[in-house]
């Protein structure tokens, strides 16, 4: 199995940036359970881990283009 990892703090950053109140409001905002955010903060990040967070971001990508194609 292949492992990922993230840069030290950079969960923090992004939790900060989002506005989360809790490691809870990050997982769900990043759309991944309590326990991946734990391996992105202090492991090895699964194939699996990796995955769901690349389908979230494909996600928000596609909400704001909706988004930019309907304000314009």
């Amino acid at each position: 199995m292949k492992y990922h990892r993230i840069r030290p703090g950079a969960i923090e950053e992004l939790a900060a940036e989002l506005g989360a109140k809790s490691s809870k409001d990050t997982a769900l905002m990043l759309g991944i359970t309590p326990e991946q955010l734990e391996e992105l903060r202090y492991g090895d990040v699964t194939n699996a881990t990796a995955i769901a967070l690349a389908n979230r971001a494909q996600q928000l990508r596609r909400a704001a283009e909706i988004i930019g194609d309907t304000a314009a």
